[in-house]
Formats: C-alpha cells, structure tokens, sequence
C-alpha cells in the first residue's frame, strides 16, 4: 500500500484495528493511563528507520505486515522527541479524551490518527477520524 493521503494511512489503521484493539485492552490491564497506539510498516525505508529509533522489536520470522503496540502517550512523545520531532509535535496536538483513540502510525511517511473507538469497531475508521500528515 502506498500511503501518500490520509485515507491510505486510515486504510491501514483499519486493516489492523483489531490488533490495535486489542494493543489497548492490554495497555489499560497493565495499567498505563494514556496508551497511544503505535503502528509501524517496516516495509517503508521510513518505517525500518523510525522503528530503529523507538526500539520497536522486529516481529517472529514468518509474520508480516505492519507491528502493532500501545505505550504511554509520554514515553512515546519522548521517544519522538529526537527520531521525529514533527511527529512529536503533531502527537502533542491530541489529548487523551474518553471514548477517543490516538495512535501513530508509521510507514511510508509518519502520521497521527485520532477517532472515536465506534470508528474503528465498524471500520467506518477509513473515513471518520482526522489524520496529521507528519513526514513526507
């Protein structure tokens, strides 16, 4: 897929929201209070690169397609901080509201997606919620 507009990289938050889901539910057991999803696609030289920097792990050989986590909005912010500041800055753009998700999303370029968790249950995630093109 390429990513080159906001609906491509909702597309790709939608083919993963499930894991994405999920990511959540064991973010919020573990007890983190403003978990950001973060998607990466090494597939895009953007994506290997930025993947180095958050110390997202390399998935179990035979597996394929983009990596799926949450972590602590701060931690996360942190880790951008230096990697990609203008993703940093766009994260920090969107807070932490009840009944909304954030997640990053990483591939051919960065970007911050936003919605409402009904958005990504009935995969209405492809035209609803705002996308922030980060990187290009």
């Amino acid at each position: 897929m390429h990513l080159v507009s906001e609906l491509s990289a909702l597309r790709c938050l939608a083919a993963v929201r499930w894991s994405l889901l999920e990511s959540y539910a064991l973010a919020r057991q573990e007890g983190l209070t403003e978990p950001v999803g973060l998607v990466v696609d090494r597939s895009y030289p953007y994506g290997a690169e930025l993947s180095r920097h958050l110390l997202v792990g390399q998935e179990p050989s035979g597996s394929s397609g983009p990596s799926v986590t949450c972590m602590e909005r701060a931690t996360l912010g942190s880790l951008l901080a230096s990697a990609a500041p203008d993703l940093c800055k766009s994260l920090r753009q969107h807070s932490d509201e009840p009944g909304k998700f954030c997640a990053v999303l990483v591939a051919e370029s960065g970007w911050v997606l936003t919605g409402t968790w009904q958005d990504l249950f009935t995969l209405e995630a492809a035209q609803s919620p705002k996308a922030s093109r980060r990187r290009s």
